[in-house]
């Protein structure tokens, strides 16, 4: 409370107070909006900088954070959420990238102007943060990273995320190809349109941003161009004013011919009046009615009073009904037949008596014939191996080793999963046990209650039955009332037909008597019609003696002179349409040739790919079973060489045991005799001479072994040399070769991109034509339509005519000749009348006829505009 009232009396904030305040809040935000743009950088170059080729992703996250962490002084919990937030949106980026790279080519084809190729990857972020990661994120925390980036670009990327018709029409069948197409429409399209209200404040403040830095960019543009000089003021656009046109009268319709609708009737023939009467015919309904009584009587009494059918009087009353028998037990039964049968078939079935099975015939070794199909499928798996076994050699060249440690690792993870599977079946043979028991119990209850439902079907079946024998037993005492009273009142309609007999006599009189007065009229006002008829003609001929209207006559040779554009005449017409259907034909001629001519070829290469197949497939049999001969034999050969070799090295052993002995023997035995003869002479030298001796061996002796000590350097100094320069030879031919390589799929991968990007770009510039071309021909349509309208608006008198003259023409050539000499009459007045309306139709659409060539005009310049604007917009893309 003292809080409160201590707060209560403090002075409002001061006006230098509320700016540093405001001032503290923008810093803030601006620091926070640079914070943010660092982590899109960040993220921006962790996705771009990585090369799936040269290392995982994890060890370039890793390198990447390293070299992060080396530039920042940041506390270790900020740096531990950085890089939480960059490796969650790399992994997922990474994760969804076909998908965000069909999403962002539609971007940049759809909205090329407010878009930037080389702003991909940022796009690709915000489109997965929106998509996946908003409901985490939030509304808020989204709007914060989006804000920093430029906003016209990211105005356009939300609006195309959140429009689902533009999804549907750029996207969505390009994702059905990589995501079930349930999962697009209701999670992906349908997620973004659920979330789109929360983010509409932050697409209007896109736009609004976008407009102002839009605005920004145009007025520095231009006043870049005036030379810094401000814009002068726009010029009003023109206004379309109308043409002053009179409008026309409307002209009154004549007043329709009336037709007579009335039907005469034929005079009755007397011939059929004589052959019959009245007194026939109700003797012989009344003979009728009493056979008909007889029968249903018949049905229902046992024994039917004769007198009283015949009328002679009353009788007794008719005795009880004859109790409904039913004759199903009566009918012939075949059940004995099909029990036995059925009992039969079943005895078979556990009678245990196995068919003997003869022996296997002997086929002959089948010719495949192989198809094209076949045939294709042989090369591409020729084809295929062949890529494999190049596969093999390259990576075994590029990383010098194998793959058995993925071997022996998938062999452990094989049985560890042969493992898990066998638990899984016993659990499951446990559950389908249970299940079993829980079946046979329900099945149990369910007899049970079956039964108790069946005890009260029986019940129910009793009463329905007592019920139905009591309501047969009503309905036939209703019936036998019904009957008896029929029975009593049979005179009663004889009489009503007498009088209504009558009355249809009393009434044919009195309409014959009007239609015979009605005729009389009739005549009387044709006569009059007729003799009207007759001076409108007489009028109409007088006037075409005065003037008669000269028409022009037809000249297929000459053109019509109307003042159009490549006009023709009907010959020229005709001509031209000779030339064009001759040059169809040639076209379908030469495409038919081509057609089977690329058959043709299609069928050679076929062969060839066969005959191929079939040497290669004769060569690998023959080289199979040379390279098993062989194999067979080297192994043969080694046997023999490994025992000639191991008799040849006991007989060389034995041998030089044998030759070191006896080189011994001679030794000792030269050795002996040496000494010998060293004994004899020191008996005859002295001393001296024999001091001088020795010197001069012990001087030879070191010489030699100088020169052998120089020699030997000599060689280990060349062979160092050797051996240093092959290494330096190895390694530069294993550096240029990698270089080499190197640069060989540098340039495969460019030409694939730039393949990839024509290939793109020509589907884009394709599906731009045939819009244009559609979007001009539906104007062209809505120009022709207008025009028509137009036309039928100005001349509702003559399109009247015109649409008259249509439908009896019509009718003419679909009605045949006649040779009544008053109907051709009739038609040549009609015909007269026809021309009289038709001059009066011309001569009032002679105003008129300024007026619609002047749209018609209007309306072809305002098409070639459109066009040409259409031609400069393609052109542009």
């Amino acid at each position: 409370m003292d809080a409160q009232s201590h707060m209560s009396r403090e002075p409002p904030p001061s006006g230098t107070a509320a700016s540093t305040t405001a001032r503290e809040a923008e810093r803030r935000r601006q620091e926070e909006a640079a914070v943010y743009k660092g982590l899109m950088t960040s993220c921006r170059k962790l996705i771009e900088g990585y090369d799936a080729k040269k290392e995982t992703p994890a060890s370039w996250m890793d390198r990447f954070m390293d070299s992060r962490k080396r530039g920042q002084r940041a506390p270790p919990e900020e740096q531990e959420e950085e890089k939480t937030f960059l490796s969650q949106i790399f992994y997922g980026v990474l994760r969804y990238m076909p998908f965000l790279s069909i999403l962002v080519e539609a971007l940049l084809v759809k909205h090329t102007a407010g878009t930037a190729k080389a702003d991909s990857t940022l796009y690709k972020i915000v489109s997965y943060l929106t998509i996946f990661r908003s409901d985490e994120l939030g509304p808020r925390e989204l709007a914060n990273i989006i804000r920093p980036q430029h906003p016209p670009a990211m105005h356009c990327l939300l609006q195309f995320l959140f429009n689902a018709e533009e999804l549907n029409d750029w996207v969505k069948r390009e994702w059905a190809r990589i995501y079930d197409l349930k999962y697009i429409e209701d999670d992906i399209i349908g997620g973004l349109q659920r979330r789109k209200p929360k983010f509409i404040p932050l697409l209007e403040e896109l736009a609004e941003q976008a407009t102002q830095v839009e605005q920004a960019e145009a007025e520095a543009q231009g006043e870049e161009a005036q030379g810094g000089l401000p814009r002068p003021p726009p010029i009003p656009p023109t206004e379309a004013v109308p043409f002053n046109l009179s409008k026309p009268k409307p002209r009154l319709l004549p007043a329709p011919f009336p037709v007579s609708r009335e039907v005469k009737a034929n005079p009755v023939n007397e011939k059929v009046l004589k052959r019959t009467s009245l007194q026939k015919i109700m003797r012989k309904a009344k003979t009728r009615r009493v056979e008909v009584g007889k029968k249903t009587l018949q049905k229902y009494l046992r024994q039917p009073p004769e007198g009283q059918m015949a009328g002679e009087g009353e009788a007794e009353k008719p005795a009880l009904c004859n109790p409904p028998g039913l004759q199903t037990m009566e009918r012939p039964s075949d059940k004995e037949r099909i029990r036995e049968e059925v009992e039969k078939e079943r005895n078979a079935e556990l009678t245990f008596a196995p068919k003997v099975g003869g022996e296997v015939p002997e086929f002959g070794e089948a010719e495949v014939r192989l198809n094209t199909a076949a045939i294709l499928r042989a090369d591409a798996l020729y084809a295929k191996k062949k890529e494999k076994e190049v596969d093999i050699l390259k990576r075994y060249a590029e990383d010098l080793r194998d793959s058995s440690e993925f071997y022996r690792w998938q062999a452990e993870s094989r049985a560890k999963d042969a493992e898990a599977r066998k638990t899984r079946i016993e659990q499951r043979k446990v559950e389908m046990h249970l299940s079993r028991e829980n079946a046979i119990e329900a099945a149990e209850n369910q007899r049970r209650m079956n039964e108790l439902g069946a005890a009260k079907m029986r019940e129910q079946s009793k009463i329905d039955a007592i019920r139905r024998e009591r309501f047969l037993n009503s309905v036939l005492q209703a019936r036998q009332s019904v009957a008896r009273s029929i029975h009593e009142q049979r005179d009663r309609p004889r009489m009503a037909e007498r009088k209504v007999a009558a009355a249809k006599a009393s009434d044919a009189e009195r309409a014959k008597r009007e239609r015979r007065e009605e005729w009389e009229r009739k005549q009387k006002e044709e006569q009059r019609e007729r003799e009207q008829r007759n001076d409108v003609i007489r009028k109409i001929r007088a006037i075409e003696r005065v003037s008669v209207v000269q028409t022009k006559p037809f000249d297929p040779t000459a053109a019509s002179d109307h003042g159009l554009l490549d006009q023709m005449s009907l010959v020229e017409l005709r001509e031209r349409l000779a030339l064009m259907k001759a040059r169809d034909e040639e076209l379908v001629k030469e495409r038919r040739e081509a057609n089977v001519r690329e058959k043709q070829d299609k069928a050679e290469q076929i062969l060839q790919k066969a005959q191929s197949l079939s040497r290669v497939r004769a060569l690998a049999l023959q080289e199979a079973t040379q390279r098993k001969t062989e194999e067979r034999a080297e192994r043969e050969r080694e046997r023999i060489r490994e025992q000639e070799r191991h008799e040849q090295a006991v007989v060389a052993a034995q041998k030089k045991i044998f030759d070191k002995r006896e080189e011994q023997k001679a030794q000792q035995e030269k050795l002996a005799t040496e000494l010998r003869e060293i004994a004899k002479k020191r008996e005859f030298l002295g001393a001296s001479r024999e001091a001088v001796e020795a010197k001069v061996h012990e001087e030879q002796v070191k010489g030699a072994a100088r020169e052998a000590r120089q020699r030997q350097q000599r060689a280990l100094i060349n062979q160092a040399m050797v051996e240093s320069v092959r290494a330096k030879d190895h390694t530069l031919r294993m550096q240029t070769r990698e270089a080499d390589m190197r640069a060989h799929k540098d340039i495969q991968d460019a030409y694939t991109h730039k393949m990839e990007d024509m290939r793109r770009q020509d589907e884009i510039l394709k599906a731009t034509l045939r819009s244009s071309i559609q979007a001009a021909h539906n104007e062209q349509k809505a120009t022709e339509e207008h025009l028509k309208e137009k036309l039928a608006s100005l001349q509702p008198y003559a399109d009247t005519v015109k649409q008259r003259s249509i439908q009896k023409a019509r009718e003419r050539s679909k009605s045949p000749p006649r040779q009544d000499r008053g109907r051709r009459r009739m038609k040549d007045e009609v015909s007269i009348e026809q021309q009289a309306e038709d001059a009066s139709a011309r001569a009032d659409a002679v105003p008129y006829l300024s007026t619609i060539e002047a749209l018609r005009k209007a309306a072809s310049k305002e098409m070639d505009m459109g066009a040409g604007r259409e031609g400069e917009a393609v052109a542009v893309r």
